[in-house]
């Protein structure tokens, strides 16, 4: 994997999200000039503790972000980049399925609600 390709991904990405390297820095806590450097093409693919805090920050998988990749497990990396909706699915995981029903039911008439607020405002 060259540094040129996961410095595209993450200028498409940081577009995508319309986030600078300044606005980046502060969501992940890396500096910005690190941010600018791999930008930049200078520098190689960041360790994997700040590639998880991009990735994180931009909603993609550490193996795409990285690679360019994206994993079969699509589902396993949408849920770890979002440690709220993983604690949830857990938390489902151990409920009994009557309550599981429930919940999807809940969860449907939330999703309704939603969009309904969306088509109106």
């Amino acid at each position: 994997m060259t540094a040129s390709k996961f410095t595209e991904r993450l200028k498409l990405l940081m577009v995508s999200h319309g986030f600078t390297a300044k606005e980046l820095g502060k969501k992940t806590g890396i500096n910005y000039r690190t941010i600018e450097i791999w930008m930049s093409a200078k520098a190689s693919i960041p360790r994997s503790d700040r590639a998880v805090l991009l990735a994180k920050a931009l909603g993609v998988s550490v193996e795409y972000l990285i690679s360019g990749e994206e994993s079969k497990d699509i589902l396993g990396a949408q849920l770890n980049a979002n440690p709220k909706a993983l604690k949830l699915a857990k938390l489902a995981l151990r409920l009994p399925e009557d309550r599981v029903d429930d919940l999807l039911v809940m969860a449907r008439r939330w999703e309704n609600e939603e969009g309904r607020a969306e088509d109106t405002g």
